[in-house]
């Protein structure tokens, strides 16, 4: 009985080793262009995949922000200080985290089906469509700005600080709680 027990036990240990080393983290250098997927732009050399980290510093190495140009999952945890640019369809299983002054540009589709978090200043322009079944919170002053001929469908959850500008079309059969300005210029179907 006790060598089971000690043969689980150092099973488990392994497992949680090998869990917690297996995962890599991905800081974004921006060296050879602003191509999310070129490993080149990354350091380790290798873009970030499931259950990993990408960093996005407020000053990249190579002075150049990531463009996401290719459909792509997000099935890991980005922590963006940084700016970045959203030109293809993103689907967001993960977590994305904006701190400090970082921003995020969507031209394409965006749909989170995990969590969008701000921590302080920062923003958030949709120019094409956001798809929100998942989560998005706004604990800082950070702006969520949907601009004129965007659409920001919300059948989650949003819980928002700072300021929102809908300017475009904002669907919403979720949840919205806003404890602050709200200025809406558009169309808001509630």
């Amino acid at each position: 009985m006790n060598n089971t027990y000690n043969r689980m036990w150092l099973l488990a240990t392994f497992t949680l080793i090998f869990a917690c080393f297996s995962a890599t983290a991905q800081v974004w250098t921006g060296s050879a262009n602003n191509n999310w997927h070129n490993a080149a732009n990354w350091s380790p050399n290798v873009v970030p995949t499931t259950g990993g980290t990408a960093s996005i510093p407020l000053s990249p190495q190579g002075g150049v922000f990531p463009t996401i140009s290719v459909a792509m999952t997000v099935d890991f945890t980005i922590m963006n200080a940084g700016n970045i640019t959203i030109n293809a369809n993103v689907n967001n299983m993960g977590s994305f985290v904006n701190y400090n002054v970082g921003c995020v540009v969507n031209n394409a589709t965006f749909t989170n089906n995990g969590k969008v978090t701000y921590d302080n200043d920062g923003k958030l322009t949709n120019n094409g469509i956001f798809d929100n079944p998942g989560t998005i919170d706004n604990a800082g002053t950070a702006k969520l700005v949907n601009n004129t001929g965007a659409v920001l469908n919300n059948t989650g959850n949003i819980k928002n600080f700072g300021e929102v500008t809908n300017s475009g079309t904002l669907n919403n059969s979720g949840t919205i709680i806003n404890t602050t300005n709200f200025k809406n210029n558009g169309t808001l179907i509630n």
